[in-house]
């Protein structure tokens, strides 16, 4: 909220505390029957989920976005017109999931790289857009220094990509990158402290979407797939063994949990929540 953040705006060190509300999480909804398919469609803001009107839902997430271009971020002071903010979000959005380069995305909106990182800090202040850092602490190989960009709600994800419903988005090729989001999110949410979350990428192209640290010594990695019958690839294993991780999963949409091999668990996002998560 702007207005209380322009009131803390003065140093209060040792009195003031900082809690960063996510939206609802999966295992918040526990007891209400929203299937998880609804969850990752809508995103997790209360007015959106616990509404049982779909178009009330879009036009609340319509509104939301309205204000937040038009209001919020000039009270932040974002130097921008209100139709270039939505522009650059439009751009965030079909390129969610994926390495942000500063210098194509800035181009495309007419400013310099540096002056689109400038506003990416106000997007990322406003905790509506997330960029994750790679994972490059004690590997030996040539790495992505790039960072990846999410929403930090799938509801105001797939509004931006003028997605009415979730039949939509499965025949978008929107579909891995959203779902990859949605993921994150949930485990973001849900994570302790004391663990950190990365991605990994090698110039040569070998990737793992998510890899979770303790002390910047990877304890876990994770693939995030939106299949039945997912599989790793070349790349993936690859990737696993540059980072010498032995908890390793592949998150699916369904309710699977089952061991592919001796390190590799494959489960749904209920199941890594629930039962694995809170042991990492």
């Amino acid at each position: 909220n702007p207005d209380i953040m322009k009131g803390v705006s003065e140093s209060l060190a040792g009195r003031i505390a900082y809690v960063e509300l996510q939206p609802f999480n999966l295992l918040e909804l526990e007891g209400l029957e929203i299937p998880i398919r609804e969850h990752h469609f809508y995103g997790g803001f209360p007015n959106v989920i616990l509404e049982k009107d779909k178009e009330a839902q879009l036009d609340w997430l319509d509104n939301f976005i309205s204000t937040y271009v038009q209001r919020d971020l000039p009270m932040y002071g974002l130097p921008i017109s209100p139709i270039q903010t939505r522009r650059l979000l439009e751009m965030l959005a079909w390129i969610n999931g994926n390495l942000l380069n500063y210098s194509s995305v800035g181009k495309s909106l007419g400013v310099s790289h540096i002056t689109l990182k400038s506003y990416m800090e106000y997007l990322n202040g406003s905790f509506v857009t997330m960029e994750l850092e790679p994972f490059h602490f004690n590997i030996k190989k040539r790495l992505t220094k790039s960072t990846k960009v999410y929403f930090t709600d799938t509801g105001l994800l797939h509004r931006f990509l003028k997605l009415n419903a979730f039949n939509d988005l499965l025949g978008t090729p929107f579909l891995g990158a959203s779902w990859e989001a949605y993921v994150i999110n949930q485990i973001r949410a849900l994570k302790s402290d004391e663990l950190d979350l990365f991605f990994y990428r090698t110039y040569s192209g070998a990737e793992i979407d998510l890899v979770v640290a303790k002390g910047m010594q990877p304890v876990a990695s994770i693939e995030i797939k939106f299949s039945e019958k997912p599989d790793l690839s070349r790349g993936n294993t690859t990737s696993i063994q540059d980072l010498g991780t032995t908890q390793n999963f592949i998150i699916v949409p369904g309710e699977q949990d089952y061991r592919k091999t001796e390190t590799l668990r494959v489960c749904g996002i209920q199941q890594f929540l629930e039962g694995y998560l809170p042991h990492l």
